[in-house]
């Protein structure tokens, strides 16, 4: 799934410099698996803006969670400007204060050094051992409903102010530095929704064990969700029919969006 991500990511790239568009609105490459950086940038005029491309509804950032000496503690942040803000939602939340409340002996634990240990069973068991343990917790601590607005202030932080969910169209995330919502208009089309708008998603913190290729560590993920009827009026980057990865470029270049991009 990461993979298609990536290539989504590409595709997009690539498909708004073509020359049957006329315009080189995309600019400065993609994020690949770099998060210091938007997905994709885009230029209208001389102004720049970051997109977070998703080619479905999933998930955002991500925290891990450490048990040591007999509590939950979020991980190290280490003043990283993404993870303080994610740990100032966990908190917010009460993801600490769910977990010490009720799961109070995983097999996954940390040591004074922040080393991982295994307690009560073999490493080579314990991943599937404290998933099997977790899973039988009641759905209303795994996962916990939040302000989808804490998606948009996220990205945010990223420099990021617009979203492409390859399922669902265009939308902004609080903000419109690119000022496209006052060019539809003056055509006479539908401004951009808002992702912050409680119409436009459903979001959850949800908490979990992750596999980590071989390993494996406990955390928490932002994840949002989205209908069929939650669609934007627009799209920069539609997906193929059944592809995941690949962009429709007739669909791009008839969207309606592309009049004033």
């Amino acid at each position: 799934m990461a993979q298609e991500g990536f290539l989504y990511e590409e595709n997009t790239y690539d498909a708004l410099r073509k020359p049957t568009i006329h315009k080189d609105i995309s600019t400065g490459g993609v994020a690949g698996a770099s998060h210091d950086k938007p997905d994709l940038t885009i230029k209208v005029g001389k102004i720049t803006s970051g997109v977070e491309l998703k080619n479905q509804p999933t998930a955002a950032g991500s925290l891990v969670l450490q048990f040591s000496n007999g509590v939950w503690n979020f991980g190290p942040t280490d003043g990283n400007v993404e993870k303080e803000f994610l740990k100032s939602v966990g908190t917010k939340a009460g993801v600490l204060k769910i977990l010490n409340a009720n799961w109070t002996n995983p097999i996954l634990q940390y040591d004074e050094d922040g080393k991982k240990i295994y307690v009560g069973a073999k490493k080579s068991e314990a991943y599937r051992k404290d998933l099997a343990a977790f899973g039988k917790y009641p759905i209303n601590i795994r996962y916990i409903d939040v302000p989808t607005k804490i998606i948009s202030d996220y990205y945010n932080k990223k420099d990021t102010y617009y979203l492409n969910v390859g399922s669902h169209g265009f939308f902004l995330f609080n903000t419109d530095p690119l000022g496209i919502n006052a060019k539809l208009a003056k055509l006479g089309l539908e401004k951009i929704p808002n992702f912050s708008s409680p119409s436009a998603a459903t979001t959850k913190i949800r908490i979990r064990v992750q596999d980590k290729s071989g390993s494996y560590q406990i955390s928490f993920t932002l994840q949002f969700g989205m209908t069929t009827a939650q669609k934007s009026p627009y799209n920069i980057a539609p997906l193929k029919s059944g592809s995941k990865s690949e962009i429709d470029v007739k669909r791009l270049i008839a969207d309606p969006i592309m009049r004033v991009l």
